[in-house]
């Protein structure tokens, strides 16, 4: 099995929690009511606003093997808040290989992204690979014979590691190669 991305952890809720910590703890030296409401509105900023809108992006994951792809959907928001405090709730939507008709790569690999001659602080290192997935999205899209079009992402992968990234698409598409399942723009894939 190939996989791609990161599943959802328990992380939004311990960043969460322990954002809401620190607040409670420097704000008790002030008031006692003011710590409350400072730790619950750290709370609810990390959790529900941050982490709630951003893990469509930082959480992609999915799966590939000679038979089926698997993704995590997070596309519903009741469904993914019930999963940011449950993760591993979360069930796979399996596509069949019979029910794909076209598998499109989407995104230039020719790209570098950001130039290393920009400087950059802690900060920026620590979330250049989230800069990167944003200005240079990569998925497959997958088309089934009933017309419904899914995205499955590989940015985080190629942030980290472009090389066994393309050699693990290239096994995926490898797998789905059988002359029956149209596949578009695998020349992207040779030029790294």
């Amino acid at each position: 099995m190939i996989t791609f991305g990161k599943k959802l952890s328990y992380r939004p809720l311990l960043v969460s929690l322990f954002a809401s910590l620190v607040g409670f703890t420097i704000f008790r030296i002030f008031n006692n009511w003011s710590s409350y409401a400072v730790a619950l509105g750290l709370f609810l900023f990390f959790f529900f606003i941050y982490y709630c809108n951003s893990s469509t992006v930082l959480f992609q994951y999915w799966e590939a093997d000679k038979n089926s792809l698997r993704y995590s959907d997070l596309t519903n928001l009741k469904h993914r808040i019930f999963l940011m405090f449950f993760p591993f709730e979360n069930k796979l939507t399996v596509i069949n290989k019979q029910d794909i008709a076209s598998i499109k790569i989407i995104g230039h690999l020719d790209d570098d992204g950001i130039p290393l001659a920009v400087p950059y602080s802690a900060a920026l290192g620590i979330l250049t690979p989230a800069l990167l997935m944003a200005k240079n999205p990569f998925s497959l899209e997958i088309t089934t014979i009933s017309s419904q079009i899914y995205t499955l992402d590989f940015s985080r992968d190629y942030a980290y590691n472009k090389k066994l990234t393309i050699q693990k698409l290239n096994q995926v598409l490898k797998n789905f190669d059988d002359g029956k399942i149209t596949i578009e723009n695998k020349s992207n894939l040779n030029l790294r």
